[in-house]
């Protein structure tokens, strides 16, 4: 197991901080400007996986989508 963020990890954090992070600031025009970059920013990483679950072509990366 390595010392690198995985991608589940990400996708299971990144919403969350998201969530506290509008909650602390409070406002709603700038909740939701905050709540549109979270969605995006996950579904940049959501894409990313993608090209990151072929083992064969990249081995290098093959631990990248492991859940323990």
């Amino acid at each position: 197991m390595g010392t690198f963020i995985t991608f589940p990890e990400l996708l299971i954090w990144l919403p969350l901080l998201a969530g506290l992070v509008i909650f602390i600031v409070g406002n709603q025009y700038n909740s939701k400007s905050i709540a549109v970059v979270f969605s995006l920013l996950v579904l940049a990483i959501s894409v990313a996986t993608l090209f990151f679950t072929n083992e064969v072509r990249h081995p290098e990366y093959r631990y990248y989508n492991n859940v323990n």
